[in-house]
């Protein structure tokens, strides 16, 4: 799928743009008609200093019942009369409070800056320069969904217009974008059908990328959910993102292949089938085959295969899949047992394997210390994170401070531990205790195998963090807390491993 076509979609509308609907065009003509006598009322009684007045209605009707072509030739021919038309709309609304009036006026904008951001040139972008845009940001916070639903789209528009909206209301804008889409209230939708509009711009897919956006969106990316117009909303998004390389390096940690391949299997709908194997064709060379890798372990080769043998209404589809299938085989490789391991321990699912062995870790111990001890940081990171979602191990550190015996080193070590919290696997819900478990065998081992093991994890924070999850509420991470805390215990690990090999 290209990203003209895909836009196409966006700018559009329909089965697969970013409604699933709207008024019937009986009941659009209806309200433009009444939104037209309205605003004629307002502007026979109003004055030229504080009100819309009988010119600028004039300019408004003259315009209203254009569609996209003719408002298109104004711009390129009369292009300060259409300024003069925007700018009376931004005063209506900015003056006027009747619900038909604000409705029929947002109409009328939104059907402007669709034409001019559709084909901007530096004529058309002119156009919607130095308006006034705080009555359309106070309309994002609207009781009527409606009009909040128009607004974002009309800002979403005018955002991706070269000069159009000031930094501090881009800003502002993109603020709210985010916070609905958290919140995942009664707007994320219209933040989310805005911001398939907003991403069509680079600067923008860079600043939300910059934001957070990723992780955002793999929040909200849940096969699960049973809704299937939002995902693809969602998939829509993260695949205008695939083009943006910082954008990619994320979506490992975030899991958006696993839950593309599960969307892909389940083929929830064609539209939503489609973008999801348009992002992964984009994304499978992609991070020196690791996102290949993915796409293996979730078996997407088998899914490709079972998918291409249905009817599908769009021969597209049967191409990608073809496209993603060579793809696969193409960049496909056999990981080595050091490779599956760093994989493994760079995104936080550790399980047990062949990898958390006494016979890997005398092999490769000082090929896991590479880096500055980058994948060791990862398993203290995982344990401390352990440690601070622990409720048994909160409440004993409770019993200790209530009882006076925490003295000024545990104080210290505790504010430390604190502040390294900030490094935490961002998602809570992602952590298994079985990742906890082997993090504590694995730091263990590597004690074992590693020259001055003992001494650099000591160093690097992870004694207070063992010795904590041994009152861990889980038997597995207890045992292994222990069995590490063992270790540490032990002098001289060199003499032991060379007695065993004797």
């Amino acid at each position: 799928m290209s990203t003209k076509e895909g836009y196409t979609q966006v700018i559009s509308g329909g089965a697969d743009g970013t409604t699933d609907g709207g008024s019937s065009l009986s009941e659009e003509a209806l309200l433009m008609d009444q939104g037209l006598s309205g605003l004629k009322s307002f502007s026979e009684a109003g004055s030229d200093d504080d009100f819309i007045n009988e010119d600028d209605f004039a300019i408004i009707e003259y315009f209203a019942d254009y569609d996209l072509l003719q408002l298109k030739e104004d711009i390129e021919n009369t292009p300060d009369r259409v300024h003069q038309y925007y700018n009376a709309m931004l005063k209506g609304l900015d003056t006027i409070t009747d619900e038909v009036v604000v409705k029929f006026l947002l109409i009328v904008l939104y059907n402007l800056v669709q034409a001019i951001s559709s084909s901007m040139n530096e004529t058309s972008n002119a156009v919607v320069r130095k308006g006034n845009l705080n009555k359309l940001m106070a309309l994002l916070d609207s009781s009527r969904p409606e009009d909040a639903d128009m607004a974002s789209k009309i800002l979403a528009h005018l955002s991706i217009i070269a000069d159009s909206m000031p930094t501090n209301t881009i800003d502002a804008f993109m603020a709210w974008l985010q916070r609905e889409m958290i919140s995942k209230g009664v707007k994320m939708t219209q933040a989310l059908q805005a911001l398939m509009i907003v991403l069509r711009d680079n600067s923008a897919r860079d600043a939300f990328q910059k934001r957070g956006g990723v992780a955002i969106l793999a929040r909200l990316c849940d096969p699960k959910c049973g809704e299937v117009q939002r995902l693809y909303e969602v998939c829509f998004c993260l695949w205008v993102l695939s083009y943006n390389e910082n954008a990619v390096e994320e979506f490992g940690p975030a899991k958006i292949i696993e839950k593309l391949s599960e969307i892909v299997e389940s083929n929830f709908r064609e539209k939503l089938t489609r973008v999801a194997i348009a992002l992964l064709v984009n994304v499978v060379s992609k991070q020196n085959g690791e996102y290949c890798q993915t796409m293996t372990e979730c078996n997407l080769l088998d899914t490709l295969m079972t998918l291409m043998e249905k009817h599908w209404s769009d021969p597209d589809v049967i191409s990608d899949m073809e496209q993603l299938k060579e793809a696969i085989q193409k960049n496909y490789r056999v990981l080595s047992s050091l490779e599956r391991y760093k994989k493994e321990v760079l995104r936080g699912e550790i399980k047990w394997g062949p990898v958390h062995s006494e016979k890997f870790f005398r092999d490769n111990a000082e090929s896991i210390a590479d880096d500055d001890f980058k994948l060791i940081n990862k398993l203290i990171d995982i344990l401390r994170q352990a440690v601070a979602t622990s409720p048994s191990i909160a409440a004993e550190n409770d019993n200790e401070e209530s009882k006076g015996k925490s003295d000024n080193s545990n104080n210290n070590s505790r504010n430390n531990d604190s502040n390294s919290t900030k490094n935490m696997i961002q998602d809570l819900s992602l952590l298994s205790m079985e990742s906890v478990a082997v993090a504590c065998y694995d730091l263990g081992e590597f004690m074992r195998f590693y020259p001055a093991g003992k001494r650099i994890l000591i160093g690097l924070g992870a004694k207070t963090l063992i010795m904590a999850l041994m009152s861990h509420e889980d038997l597995n991470v207890q045992q292994q807390a222990l069995a590490c805390c063992s270790k540490l215990m032990v002098s001289n690990w060199d003499q032991i491993v060379d007695s065993k090999g004797k």
